[in-house]
């Protein structure tokens, strides 16, 4: 039996053996995809929101964004006049959103994204 034997490996330094150790590192786990689906109550969301902006009876499960930054890769963050931001997926073509959602360029600046199309036609 070595001398290192039951010594825990250092993260990010060398294991008794000699060899690298790699550092432990926590991962917040992805979360649900925001804007894409339609929910009742919050129990549908997965870690969502279930969120409608004021005057639209559909809601949607989606996640705040008051910073900006808080969207994923393939989301937008999305706001009007008086309500709040929220993420919702972006969009080329109107066949890349889910049923009673349109591919809208909200803003008017050439980025596509889906939102219900009851908000896209103004209730």
């Amino acid at each position: 039996m070595s001398a290192n034997a039951g010594t825990p490996a250092i993260a990010g330094g060398t294991s008794p053996s000699g060899a690298a150790g790699k550092p432990h590192v926590m991962m917040d786990p992805p979360r649900a995809a925001s804007g894409k689906r339609f929910c009742e109550v919050p129990q549908e969301c997965a870690g969502l929101e279930c969120r409608a902006w004021k005057n639209y009876t559909r809601h949607v499960c989606v996640s705040e964004c008051p910073n900006g930054d808080e969207c994923s890769k393939s989301e937008s963050c999305l706001t009007r006049s008086g309500v709040e931001p929220l993420c919702f997926a972006k969009c080329d073509w109107p066949t890349d959103c889910a049923y009673a959602f349109d591919c809208i360029d909200w803003y008017g600046d050439g980025n596509y994204a889906c939102i219900p199309a009851e908000w896209a036609r103004g209730g």
